[in-house]
């Protein structure tokens, strides 16, 4: 019995830490810290597994060896099992999650960093076109210039709809103001 209640209660610190992991929120460097918390408690189960297995077999063989029913044992074994059950599916899920979250917000970042780093050519470009003193030579390279910066429009809109995405997909509550101002800005230029 010892053994079940050390499990028992080891099972309750865990399942508090798996709910104290919470939602996955916009902040990419937050996501990778809750994606190491749920790796850490996954690794922890693992590293218990063998005192998960010991009490199930103790407890198989208090109940083949003794002569009246133990309920008590039983149920001890099941509620233990259920949680073991229950708490590795949760943190299976949970890095799940986070690991798509934490894909998904990189990618929003590479999406912007390389949209800032375009814009930023091509407003250094706009200004050494208005250095110049020849305007028709000035009018063909804003031209050129406009055509390229239109090419970025349909990156623009990819960055929007990915960020509408994450937005629908972010729990309730979810902090987005940070990525939508950067988005915003990025549409701005």
């Amino acid at each position: 019995q010892t053994d079940a209640e050390t499990l028992a209660a080891w099972l309750a610190i865990q399942e508090e830490k798996l709910t104290g992991i919470g939602e996955p929120g916009m902040d990419e460097k937050a996501v990778e810290k809750q994606l190491k918390e749920a790796q850490s408690l996954d690794s922890d189960m693992l590293r218990k597994s063998s005192d998960h297995d010991s009490v199930n077999s103790e407890g198989q063989v208090v109940l083949a060896q003794a002569e009246c029913d133990h309920d008590d044992v039983r149920q001890t074994l099941e509620d233990i099992n259920q949680r073991w059950e229950d708490l590795a599916e949760g943190v299976s899920g949970k890095t799940r999650q986070l690991k798509d979250m934490a894909e998904r917000l990189r990618e929003m970042n590479d999406v912007l960093n390389d949209l800032k780093g375009a814009l930023g050519k091509y407003e250094d470009k706009m200004a050494s076109v208005t250095d110049s003193t020849d305007k028709r030579k000035n009018l063909d390279r804003l031209r050129n210039l406009q055509d390229e910066v239109d090419s970025l429009t349909s990156q623009v809109e990819y960055a929007k709809n990915f960020l509408d995405g994450l937005v629908a997909d972010a729990p309730e509550g979810t902090e987005t103001t940070g990525l939508q101002e950067q988005c915003d800005d990025v549409a701005r230029r």
